[in-house]
């Protein structure tokens, strides 16, 4: 959609979790449970933030399997989270926003993509084009990685999508790719609606 500035909007990309929905994972639990698994393992470990908890996991791990174990329980509480999780004022309404005026849409997530697909079942949300979630990527946000596979698949380039999220991630992902970043806690839904009609 023209923005009557002159730029051509043709597609959103949106973050998931303080963004659509507030997932409130257990952070602190996923943490310990990750340190616990790999002290078992006879493997030392420090979790504690604000290490990223994928970095640490990768640093640690010498094998996949080591890794995709330390991953599970990650999943797991993102899939348990994702059972009370509840909808950030104006996000549903502004999915259907895009639906209506065919924006096309995708999910940028540092959480798996199985939960991605679970909230959008649980809420009955307009299906996203694309969702990339954090098991589809080498390298999470705010690494360009992610969006640089939404950008080549939806055949667009970077000042033709808008990125929406609720932190800096966001906002450093725009600055090193040239998209334009809005952060919904200083630009309600609405005022989105209006840089995109």
């Amino acid at each position: 959609m023209n923005n009557g500035k002159g730029n051509q909007i043709k597609a959103v990309v949106l973050d998931l979790d303080r963004t659509i929905v507030d997932l409130n994972v257990d952070w602190v639990f996923v943490r310990d449970e990750m340190a616990n698994f790999c002290a078992k393992n006879g493997v030392k470990a420090n979790f504690a933030r604000p290490k990223p908890i994928y970095e640490v996991a990768k640093a640690v791990s010498k094998t996949k399997e080591f890794y995709a174990g330390l991953i599970a329980i990650v999943k797991k509480e993102e899939l348990k989270s994702s059972e009370k999780a509840k909808l950030m004022p104006g996000a549903k309404d502004f999915l259907e926003f895009l639906y209506v005026n065919n924006i096309p849409f995708a999910i940028l997530s540092n959480n798996n993509r199985r939960c991605v697909v679970k909230i959008f079942k649980k809420f009955k949300l307009p299906r996203p084009k694309i969702i990339i979630g954090s098991d589809n990527v080498k390298y999470l946000k705010p690494h360009s990685e992610g969006l640089n596979k939404i950008l080549k698949k939806m055949k667009i380039n970077n000042t033709e999508c808008l990125l929406v999220g609720d932190s800096d991630a966001e906002l450093y992902l725009g600055k090193i790719t040239g998209v334009k970043a809005f952060i919904v806690g200083t630009k309600n839904f609405d005022q989105l609606k209006n840089v995109l009609i």
